[in-house]
């Protein structure tokens, strides 16, 4: 069924995939391996959500500025154009104490001209940490979009951990494109 999927996700514009889809133990919230091959395989933007899918009523969109997370952006604008006029948070994540994004110009000129209310928080410290605590604490209804499963190793590992606890933990719709 894996590679049926797959193959179906070159045509499609995203995919939407319930988290508790589970063929081995289906009474957990832990993501099966199914789930996990998908989101990192598919050739499409995942949703991966529990049942039932709330009402989004805010985008949370993880910016590092890096070219994936600016595609996962793209992809969701694009995607769900309707959805811009949510209240937006961008979330970007800061190890050192500057308040300074990446590329700042050129981001915030690209979300001014889709989004019509956003903010960005700067958030300092270990960014899966922080990234995480955030959205356990202001998270509720939202949809958050991020350029996870990347292609290198180290950086498949980190975002994984951190989309996997959203999921998992805070039970919140992840909206995740790559490269």
């Amino acid at each position: 069924p894996l590679d049926t999927l797959i193959q179906e996700t070159i045509y499609a514009d995203f995919l939407l995939i319930n988290s508790r889809l589970n063929f081995i133990s289906p009474n957990t919230n832990e993501l099966s391996q199914f789930v996990k091959d998908v989101m990192h395989d598919a050739k499409c933007p995942v949703i991966v959500a529990s049942n039932p899918l709330n009402k989004i009523q805010q985008n949370i969109l993880c910016y590092d500025g890096s070219y994936s997370s600016m595609k996962a952006i793209k992809m969701y604008t694009y995607n769900f154009p309707e959805n811009t006029e949510l209240p937006t948070t961008i979330l970007f994540a800061n190890e050192n104490t500057g308040n300074h994004l990446i590329d700042q110009l050129n981001f915030k000129d690209w979300l001014s001209r889709r989004y019509t209310q956003f903010e960005i928080k700067v958030l300092h410290g270990i960014a899966e940490q922080e990234v995480y605590k955030f959205l356990k604490k202001e998270g509720a209804n939202s949809l958050v979009i991020m350029g996870a499963y990347g292609r290198s190793a180290l950086s498949r590992f980190l975002h994984q951990s951190v989309s996997n606890s959203i999921i998992e933990k805070l039970q919140l719709p992840i909206f995740i494109s790559h490269e």
